[in-house]
Order: structure tokens, then C-alpha cells, then sequence
């Protein structure tokens, strides 16, 4: 009897997750925050709130979803070829990522040919800035390039978590995914019926915060209404004006970009078009609305393998480092904005630098993996410094539009992970077909035995 009742209670509610109703969502808050800014203050809290629930399930789901896909893959049979798969594969699509940034910087011209008035404009806004260069920092920390570490080897330095719990409880992720690498290999390696105990209980964990996502996704058009409205009341009409060309060529990129992903994983999938549109809307909107890529982790996952379905330990494990350590969105960012500071100065910009730019922004966009929000602008200096341009007179300039591009790097950051994860996987009926035509035993150890397959050679 609850059990009816539960279910028609859900289909009760199944209207609020509607495109319609969630499009519906978005247009109110774009309406309160360009035209009703008295009533942000009402409706900001019900973003964070919803903001805030979605990240209380991030850190479980990462422990949980790593740990138990490592810890399978080191027991399996293949595990030597997936691994070597993903360096190569995540490691070329930085890379590609970076040069394809820097490229549309260096062709599309964001800083170049900027008419006198937006020219001027821009002017002001950095001499103001930089009398000012605490007040602007300050939204996040304070951040001093004198005294401060290189950001790669805080990056490395800050990798290693003395304590666990602290990592937790502050929400450290970086701390908490190496924690889960290490976990897994150390489950890997250990008897098979410890192991099992190990994988129930990290299985039932990411089962049970993959639950509460689901629960939270009824709630979405009232969170992608408090959040847009807080976004887009915090963006003023001369800096858009001015930032024109720079905020358009950006959009652009990030279409053609999310075209492109949206191809390879459809080709890799097997999918039509429309499928595999509807597979990822949920976690782009999640992206696009919260800005945060993290938070649509849950949501991809279960995408991937429920809807496309690709192999879920393998997704499991890749998807989750690909967000976290790769970073595709920053990393695009950096290359495309070093450009655009590079002309708005007018400096030089030779071959080697060409170079610099490339490495540089694949560097600084993996070091803000734990970074976020203007903190993790901020690592541009790394690029910036190298190439003896500095970075506080313009970081308010990026600061003003960040809340039009940080949801487009989200979404950039979630379907390059998903198209390289498509690449170092295969859907299970592929990977079922292919055990069977080679008379293989089980892909993972430790999961229910079962007779080897052997599927006739015209299969």
C-alpha cells in the first residue's frame, strides 16, 4: 500500500519535470533579473538553497562512484588497457582543448579592433580596478601574486589530504578524488571477500545519494529561477556592451563545441540525434543553470549508462576524474582569454608564445580543480606572467561576465568529459559481444559468476 502510494504521489509531481515547466522556470528568473532586480533578494535564496542540496550529494557520489569503479577495474582482466586508454585520451583532448581555445582567441580577435567607445570604456573600468585591486579580489579571498605559491605546485602540494574528514567537511574535492583513487587501488588488491564487503557498501551509498538527486530534480525549475535571476542581476549593461565581441565569440565557440561533443557521442553511441539530445538535457541544464560542474556529475552518470548505454563502471570512474582533474571548460577558457588580454594591450605574440599560451592554459585549467568561482579565475596569472602581461588590471573584466561564461565552461567541462569517456568505452552491448566472440571470462571480478559466452564468428 505505501508503495501505491509513493508511486502515484510521483506522478503526481512528474509535470514538474516537463522541459515546458523547467523553460518556464528560466524565463521568470531571466525576467526578475534583468527587469525586477527589487526582487532578487526573494528569490536568490531559493538558488542557493537548491545549489547547496545538489553539492550535499557531490562528495558521496564521488567517494563512492571512484573507489568502487577503481577497485573493480584493478580486479578485472583489461584493467592495464583502460588505464593506458585514458591518459592517452584524456590527455589529448586537454591538450586539443587548450589549442582550440587559443586558436579562436588568436582568430576571432576578442581584444582586437575594439571601436573607440568600448576601447575607452574598458580603460576606465581597469584604472578604477587597479586603485582598487583588493576590493576586486576580495569576492572570493585575497590573492596576492607576490607572495603567493605557483599555482601548479599548490596544486601538487595541496593534493595529498592529512585528514580525510577535514577534506570532507570543507569540501575539499581534490583532496577527496585522490582519496578515492587511493582507496580504490588499495581495495583492488585485496582478498575477494573483503573486497565484496567494500563495494556493497560504497554500491549502497552512491545508490542512495544517486536517489536523493532524482528526488531533487522535481525541485529544479524553482532552483534554475532563484539562480538565473541572482546571475543576471549582477551583470551591468555597459560592461556587456563594451565585452560584446568578447561574450559573442564565446557563446559561439561553446556551440560549435557542444555541437561537435554531442556528435561523437552519438556516433560512439549508436544513438540518433534526438536520443541522445534528450539523454544529456538534464545534465547540461543542471550545468548550465548551477554553473557548476560538479553538481551535474549524478546526473551524467546516470545518463550515460541508463539512456546511452555506455558500461556503468567504466563511466563511473572516467566521468568523475574527466570533471574533476581535466577540467575542459577552464581549460578552453584560459587559452581564449590569454588572447584577449594579449590584444587589448597590443603586445607582441610570437610562435613561442603561441606555445606558452597552449601548455600553459592546459596547466592552469586542471590547477583549478578544488577552485571556484572567481578564485579560480585567478589562476590565469599563470599564463598571463609568462607572458610579462598582468592579470589584476583585467580580472574585473572577466569578473563582470563570469556569470554569462562560468555556466558555458560547465557545460563545456561535462560534455567533453562525456565525449572522451565515449572513447575510452563502448555501450554494454558492444562490450557483451565482444566478451563473447573472444570466449572471455567476466569484464569485472567480483561480480556474480557466470558461463563463458561464445557467440558464432558471423556475429
Amino acid at each position: 500500500m505505501s508503495n501505491l502510494e509513493s508511486d502515484n504521489a510521483k506522478q503526481g509531481f512528474e509535470w514538474l519535470l516537463s522541459p515546458w515547466v523547467v523553460l518556464v522556470g528560466v524565463f521568470f528568473g531571466a525576467f526578475i533579473g534583468i527587469y525586477q532586480k527589487n526582487l532578487v533578494p526573494y528569490f536568490e535564496p531559493i538558488g542557493d538553497w537548491y545549489l547547496s542540496l545538489l553539492q550535499m550529494c557531490i562528495l558521496p557520489i564521488l567517494l563512492s562512484a571512484i573507489a568502487s569503479s577503481l577497485g573493480r577495474l584493478m580486479r578485472s582482466e583489461v584493467r592495464y588497457l583502460y588505464l593506458k586508454k585514458m591518459l592517452v585520451v584524456f590527455g589529448t583532448a586537454v591538450i586539443l582543448t587548450s589549442l582550440l581555445g587559443t586558436v579562436v582567441g588568436l582568430v576571432g580577435g576578442p581584444g582586437r579592433s575594439l571601436n573607440t567607445e568600448n576601447r575607452s570604456t574598458l580603460g576606465t573600468i581597469i584604472q578604477e580596478s587597479s586603485s582598487r585591486p583588493d576590493l576586486v579580489i576580495n569576492f572570493s579571498e585575497p590573492f596576492n601574486h607576490s607572495n603567493s605559491v605557483s599555482p601548479i605546485k599548490k596544486f601538487f602540494t595541496d593534493l595529498i589530504p592529512s585528514n580525510i574528514f577535514k577534506a570532507l567537511s570543507f569540501d575539499d574535492k581534490l583532496k577527496v578524488l585522490f582519496f578515492s583513487i587511493i582507496t580504490g587501488l588499495a581495495i583492488g588488491h585485496i582478498k575477494k571477500n573483503e573486497a565484496e564487503v567494500f563495494f556493497s557498501v560504497l554500491d549502497a551509498v552512491y545508490q542512495a545519494f544517486a536517489k536523493v538527486v532524482s528526488w531533487l530534480m522535481y525541485l529544479l525549475p524553482f532552483g534554475l529561477c532563484g539562480l538565473i535571476a541572482a546571475q543576471l542581476s549582477k551583470v551591468g549593461p555597459e560592461i556587456l556592451l563594451a565585452m560584446t565581441k568578447f561574450v559573442l565569440i564565446i557563446l559561439f565557440s561553446f556551440l560549435i563545441i557542444f555541437l561537435f561533443c554531442g556528435f561523437i557521442i552519438r556516433l560512439r553511441g549508436r544513438k540518433s540525434l534526438i536520443e541522445t539530445t534528450v539523454a544529456l538535457k538534464e545534465p547540461v541544464i543542471i550545468a548550465l543553470a548551477t554553473g557548476n560542474s560538479l553538481a551535474a556529475i549524478p546526473s551524467l552518470l546516470s545518463r550515460m549508462h541508463n539512456e546511452l548505454g555506455f558500461e556503468k563502471r567504466i563511466i563511473d570512474l572516467v566521468c568523475p576524474l574527466g570533471v574533476t582533474v581535466c577540467r575542459f571548460g577552464p581549460v578552453f577558457y584560459f587559452g581564449f582569454a590569454s588572447l584577449f588580454v594579449v590584444q587589448l594591450y597590443q603586445a607582441t605574440f610570437s610562435f613561442q608564445q603561441f606555445i606558452i599560451v597552449v601548455m600553459g592554459s592546459a596547466l592552469a585549467g586542471m590547477a583549478t580543480a578544488g577552485a571556484t568561482g572567481i578564485l579560480s579565475l585567478t589562476m590565469l596569472a599563470l599564463v598571463l606572467e609568462s607572458l610579462g602581461l598582468p592579470l589584476d588590471a583585467v580580472l574585473v573584466l572577466l569578473i563582470v561576465v563570469d556569470p554569462i561564461t562560468a555556466p558555458l565552461r560547465s557545460v563545456a567541462n561535462i560534455l567533453i568529459t562525456a565525449a572522451a569517456t565515449s572513447w575510452v568505452t563502448a555501450p554494454q552491448r558492444d562490450i557483451n559481444l565482444y566478451i563473447g566472440k573472444n570466449d572471455r571470462r567476466q569484464l569485472w571480478k567480483g561480480d556474480e559468476q557466470r558461463e563463458s559466452q561464445t557467440v558464432p564468428s558471423s556475429a
